[in-house]
C-alpha cells in the first residue's frame, strides 16, 4: 500500500498535524442524540476495490493518517447507521468507526465528525484518522461468502484467510459442539468440549450418549455443507 505526504485530508479542511476531533457534547445535544441516533442499529457495508481503497498518508511531523471508511448517519429514510469499509480496511479501522458510531449515538454530533449531505436526510463522516506505529493494520477485514457460515467477515493476513467460519451449534449442560471451518481439505467438522466435571454413573452415561447423538447429527450437517462446497467447485 503506498503511502504519500499531505498537509490536508481530503473531506475536512484542516491541517492533519494540528487537528483533533471534538468528542465534547452538549446536553441539548445529548438529548437530540438520546431520542434520534441512540436506537439506530449499525450495518456494515463493504467497498469493493475498484470503488474505494484504504488510502494511507504520513504528516510532515511523520505522523501516519488512514483513510478507511466512511459512516452514514441516517436517522429518517432507512433509520441506521452504515459503516462503508473500503478495501483493506482492517478491524482497528472497523473499531475506530464503531467509536465514532457509539460516541454519536452519546451526543458527539458536531461538524468536526459530521457533515449534512446536500439533498438528503442524513450526514456522513469520512475523515482520515491517526494510527499509532504500533497499530500495524496486517490484517484486512472481508465479508464472508461461505454458505453455512454465521459469522459477517473475517480476517485475513497477507491475503491468507487467518480465522474460522463457524455454523450453529449445539450448548448444552456439559458439552457444547462447534461446526467450525478453518478453509483446510477436510471443511466443516464438529469439534466438542466437555466441561471439567460430568455426573457419575447413569446420569454420565446419559451426558456421554446424548453428546454422541449431537454430534453424530452435526456431522450430518458438516457432510451436507461439504457437499453442497464440492459440487460448487465443480460447476
Amino acid at each position: 500500500m503506498s503511502t504519500k505526504t499531505l498537509d490536508r485530508p481530503v473531506e475536512v479542511d484542516r491541517d492533519l498535524n494540528v487537528f483533533k476531533p471534538d468528542w465534547s457534547a452538549s446536553e441539548a445535544t445529548k438529548l437530540w442524540a438520546a431520542s434520534t441516533l441512540a436506537e439506530l442499529p449499525s450495518r456494515i457495508i463493504f467497498v469493493d476495490a475498484e470503488k474505494q481503497k484504504v488510502k494511507v498518508s504520513r504528516s510532515h511531523e511523520g505522523r501516519m493518517f488512514r483513510l478507511a471508511f466512511a459512516v452514514v448517519a441516517d436517522p429518517e429514510v432507512q433509520q441506521e447507521f452504515r459503516v462503508y469499509l473500503y478495501a483493506g480496511a482492517s478491524s482497528s479501522d472497523l473499531s475506530t468507526a464503531q467509536r465514532l458510531v457509539r460516541n454519536a449515538k452519546a451526543g458527539a454530533f458536531n461538524s468536526d465528525l459530521w457533515r449534512r449531505r446536500d439533498n438528503l436526510k442524513n450526514w456522513v463522516s469520512r475523515m482520515w484518522w491517526e494510527v499509532s506505529d504500533k497499530d500495524r493494520h496486517t490484517t484486512e477485514l472481508r465479508p464472508c461468502a461461505l454458505p453455512g457460515c454465521v459469522t459477517e467477515y473475517h480476517e485475513y493476513r497477507g491475503g491468507e484467510f487467518d480465522g474460522m467460519h463457524s455454523s450453529v451449534g449445539i450448548e448444552a449442560e456439559h458439552y457444547e459442539i462447534s461446526l467450525s471451518n478453518f478453509e483446510e481439505p477436510c471443511g466443516w467438522r464438529p469439534y466438542v468440549s466437555f466441561a471439567d466435571e460430568i455426573p457419575e454413573g447413569p446420569a454420565g452415561l446419559k451426558v456421554l450418549r446424548d453428546a454422541a447423538n449431537d454430534f453424530d447429527w452435526l456431522q450430518q450437517q458438516a457432510d451436507k455443507l461439504n457437499t453442497q462446497r464440492e459440487e460448487r467447485s465443480a460447476a
